[in-house]
């Protein structure tokens, strides 16, 4: 496993004298993707607790079949709030994952133009590319299908999974004789502990349902928010480094989490253009993320200041001294100029 200061120090090599602005964004990349985690976990006991609510205004009578389907019609209604909220939930978190994936290249070349003082090039309108490109990096990400698939519709399958898992344990629970609450309370705790805790709890159950509960309720809705997020940001990456001309190359590093050997090992620490490890041309980097659960991180190789500002200076005397911050100029940065 890849320790936390061989991660760190990954970052800060990189970044050099950009590490601080580096580490910032990696926190709120993580910060992001916990605050989603904790946002989708209470929508999943909310949405849970709605229904065993109903359960539990019929008391200690015993649930059995007419009151199975008096309670379907619940959960089929609170599925597709369910599935409502986790749509409004990827919505919001794309677009943070994606905006936060942009602040690196661009502060780094907004910084730059300021210092290097050219009348020619105003912060606003980096500013303005860049919201750009995550606009347009977002609406890509909607129209993009994975196994034949919208992201929508990966969206509806995890909450119809949490529908047929929950009408499973229902099912079961009528051959065990037990009162509504009881049944109510034992959907929580399968909600709150998971499937190791439901099972100690009610040992008979398991019988009933076999693998149709997994671990976890929220485990596949979690699974694809992590997956996807990655990948927004990893979009968000790409599409500012082909728009920054002090953006150089990729870099992929592993993260600290990674558990054991794999792809990701394979990408990361393989050197085949000569950059360095983990490090790929623009117009060669792998597809990110490398498997579901992914959480390598990838981050922008840029000119440092000093060289940067420079070579902007001798653009601005010589265009063609510097060719490749012309081409930038000419076919990126005027076509935001009103």
């Amino acid at each position: 496993m890849v320790s936390l200061m061989n991660s760190i120090d990954e970052i800060v090599k990189t970044a050099n004298k950009y590490k601080v602005l580096a580490l910032e964004v990696r926190k709120e990349f993580t910060r992001l993707r916990f605050k989603q985690d904790d946002d989708i976990r209470e929508l999943y006991f909310h949405i849970t607790k709605n229904i065993t609510r109903e359960l539990k205004k019929s008391g200690l009578s015993k649930f059995d079949r007419k009151k199975l389907n008096k309670i379907l019609k619940v959960v089929d209604r609170e599925t597709d709030t369910l599935n409502k909220e986790l749509v409004k939930n990827f919505n919001k978190y794309l677009k943070l994952n994606i905006d936060t994936s942009s602040i690196y290249s661009k502060s780094i070349l907004a910084k730059a133009t300021e210092d290097a003082g050219i009348a020619r090039l105003s912060k606003d309108i980096i500013y303005k590319m860049f919201e750009d490109s995550s606009y347009r990096t977002l609406k890509a990400y909607y129209d993009k299908t994975k196994d034949g698939l919208l992201l929508s519709d990966a969206i509806w399958l995890k909450s119809q999974q949490y529908r047929d898992t929950i009408k499973s344990i229902l099912q079961a629970s009528i051959s065990e004789g037990k009162d509504c609450v009881k049944v109510a309370k034992s959907l929580e705790t399968y909600v709150k502990k998971g499937r190791k805790t439901f099972v100690d709890k009610y040992p008979n159950m398991i019988n009933r349902i076999g693998n149709r509960v997994p671990q976890k309720l929220n485990y596949e809705a979690l699974r694809l928010a992590r997956t996807e997020m990655t990948a927004a940001y990893g979009a968000g990456v790409l599409a500012s480094a082909n728009i920054s001309p002090a953006s150089q190359a990729l870099k992929f590093m592993l993260s600290i989490a990674h558990p054991k050997t794999d792809i990701c090992d394979e990408i990361c620490l393989c050197d085949d253009f000569g950059l360095g490890k983990g490090v790929y041309p623009i117009n060669e980097a792998p597809a990110y993320p490398f498997h579901p659960n992914c959480l390598c991180i990838v981050m922008t190789v840029e000119l440092q200041p000093e060289e940067l500002v420079q070579r902007l200076l001798r653009w601005n005397s010589d265009p063609w001294t510097e060719p490749s911050i012309e081409y930038w100029y000419q076919d990126v940065y005027l076509n935001y100029i009103e």
